[in-house]
C-alpha cells in the first residue's frame, strides 16, 4: 500500500502527517481472484487467489477481508500480504450469498443456500453458531445481504422469497429474532440485496433487486420511518448509504431505456437528486460502494469494468480494467484516521534535524 507523508516543523517539534490512499476490493463469480485496487492510480496492488468469489467485505479497521464463494468457501484474508488467514468450506450450492464482518473484526456473519439460518463465526474461538427464524421454521430463506449493528450486538439480513423479501434482525447475545421488517402496504421485491444500520443502530434501511424503493424502519417500533423512491430506474445493485446517512447511492437501469445503466446519488434527507452519471456502464450495474467521506462512488458492472465517479459532479474519475467477467461485489477499505506523529527533543545537526521520541497525537 502506498503512503503519502508530509511534514513540517512547529516550534521545536516535527509534525508528520500520514495518509493512506484509497483502496477497494472487487470480485466476480466467474473468476478465481479478488483484486485490490488503488483507485487513484487505477493499478491492482494485490490479487488474492480464490475460487469463484461472489461477495467481499472489509473489516471496519481494514485489516481483514472476508470473501464468500459460489463453491461454499468463506475466506479471511490479510489484504496487505494477500495471504489466506483462515477458511471454512461448506457443502452448499450455489454457495455463500452474503457476508459481513463485525465492527471489532472478531466475528463474521454469512448466509448460504442450505437452510434458513444465518451463521456467526467467532474468529477467536473458531466456533460457529446458527441464528434461526423460529417463527417460520418451514420456510427456507436465502440471504442476499447482511450487516452488523455499530455496537456489534445485532445482525440484520435481507432475504430472498418467492413473494416478497423482508429484513430479519437478531440479537446476538440472546440468539433470537427481535424484528422481522416488511412493508405490508407496498411489499419489497423478492430479493433484498441491501441492508444497513444507521450510525446509532436505531434504524435499518433496505432495498430489493429491480425495485425502486429504499425503506427505513425504526427498530424500536418496527414501523417504517422513511421511504425513498426513484421511479425512473430499477435498482440493479445494492443501495449504499454514506457513513453519516445523508447520501444514498445505487446503480440501476432506466425504466424507459433498458440499455441505459446509470449511477445515482441522492440527498436522503431532502429527497433530491445530487448526482446522475451521464456515461454509465455498457451493462447491468451489479455493485456499488461509496468512499468513507462520501466524495466518491465506485461501480462494478456486467461489462467487466469498475468505474470511479465524483459523487457531486458525476464526473468519471477512473476506469479499472482487468476483470474477465461481471463484477458482482465491491467493498471500500475503511480509511484509518489521519495520524500525526510528533517528534520530541529535536536536535539540530549539521545536515538538518532528527528527533528521538515519537508520540501519536491523533
Amino acid at each position: 500500500m502506498k503512503k503519502i507523508v508530509t511534514g513540517f516543523i512547529i516550534g521545536f517539534n516535527l509534525l508528520i502527517s500520514l495518509d493512506i490512499e484509497c483502496m477497494v476490493a472487487t470480485a466476480g463469480p466467474e473468476e478465481k481472484k479478488v483484486r485490490i485496487w488503488d483507485i487513484n492510480t487505477g493499478e491492482v496492488t494485490r490479487e488474492l487467489e480464490g475460487s469463484h468469489i461472489r461477495v467481499v467485505a472489509f473489516s471496519s479497521d481494514g485489516k481483514k477481508l472476508v470473501s464468500g464463494s459460489s463453491r461454499g468457501m468463506i475466506g479471511i484474508w490479510n489484504p496487505d500480504t494477500g495471504k489466506l488467514i483462515n477458511k471454512r468450506i461448506l457443502d452448499c450450492r450455489p454457495g455463500i450469498t452474503a457476508v459481513a464482518c463485525s465492527p471489532d473484526g472478531k466475528k463474521v456473519a454469512f448466509g448460504y443456500t442450505i437452510n434458513n439460518n444465518v451463521v456467526i463465526w467467532d474468529l477467536n474461538t473458531d466456533k460457529r453458531r446458527e441464528l434461526k427464524v423460529d417463527s417460520d421454521p418451514y420456510t427456507s430463506y436465502t440471504y442476499y445481504s447482511m450487516a452488523f449493528s455499530p455496537d456489534g450486538k445485532r445482525v440484520a439480513a435481507g432475504t430472498f422469497d418467492t413473494t416478497a423479501g423482508k429484513v430479519i434482525v437478531w440479537d446476538l447475545d440472546a440468539g433470537k429474532v427481535v424484528r422481522e421488517l416488511t412493508n405490508a402496504k407496498r411489499p419489497m421485491g423478492r430479493r433484498v440485496e441491501s441492508v444497513a444500520f444507521s450510525p446509532d443502530g436505531k434504524k435499518v434501511a433496505a432495498c430489493a433487486w429491480e425495485d425502486w424503493y429504499v425503506t427505513i424502519w425504526d427498530l424500536e417500533t418496527g414501523k417504517i420511518s422513511q421511504k425513498f423512491k426513484d421511479y425512473f430506474v430499477k435498482f440493479t445493485s445494492p443501495v449504499v448509504l454514506s457513513s453519516d446517512w445523508k447520501k444514498v447511492a445505487y446503480g440501476g437501469t432506466s425504466r424507459s431505456d433498458r440499455q441505459k445503466h446509470l449511477v445515482k446519488v441522492w440527498n436522503l434527507n431532502a429527497g433530491t437528486l445530487s448526482m446522475e452519471t451521464k456515461e454509465g456502464h455498457n451493462g447491468t450495474i451489479y455493485s456499488v460502494a461509496m468512499s468513507p467521506d462520501g466524495t466518491k462512488v465506485v461501480s462494478g458492472s456486467k461489462d467487466k469494468t469498475v468505474k470511479v465517479w465524483d459523487s457531486k459532479t458525476g464526473k468519471l474519475i477512473n476506469v479499472l480494467k482487468g476483470h474477465e467477467g461481471p463484477v458482482s461485489s465491491i467493498t471500500w477499505r475503511p480509511e484509518p484516521k489521519k495520524r500525526s506523529f510528533l517528534g520530541d527533543k529535536i536536535k539540530k545537526k549539521k545536515k538538518g534535524y532528527h528527533f528521538i521520541d515519537i508520540k501519536i497525537v491523533t
